[in-house]
């Protein structure tokens, strides 16, 4: 299961979350890429993820280490800094782009 909100020009992931009956077969990528493809239509550049955990999964799919100055102002105001959570973003451009990383994904 996964959530996606919607903040100005970006969407913030949360809850990706795939059973471990189902790890390693692609549907964390699948979930992702939806998402993904979600924010774009709707407007989104970027899509970003807050987590206290490791971001290993993320980084291997082309997201990058941001600062909170780098979240929606929207977004930015709500922020924990308590819970120190780690920040990452990617930007998302067109559809075409999202396939081609599909196509690229190591199962």
């Amino acid at each position: 299961c996964a959530q996606l909100k919607r903040y100005e020009s970006s969407s913030e992931i949360g809850c990706l979350v795939v059973s471990k009956k189902f790890r390693g077969s692609g549907k964390g990528d699948a979930m992702l890429a939806y998402l993904e493809r979600v924010s774009l239509m709707s407007g989104g550049t970027s899509v970003f993820v807050l987590s206290t955990q490791t971001m290993q999964f993320f980084v291997e799919r082309g997201f990058q280490k941001v600062t909170v100055e780098s979240l929606p102002p929207s977004r930015r105001v709500n922020y924990d800094v308590k819970r120190n959570s780690k920040i990452y973003m990617k930007k998302i451009s067109d559809q075409r782009e999202i396939d081609a990383e599909e196509l690229l994904w190591d199962r």
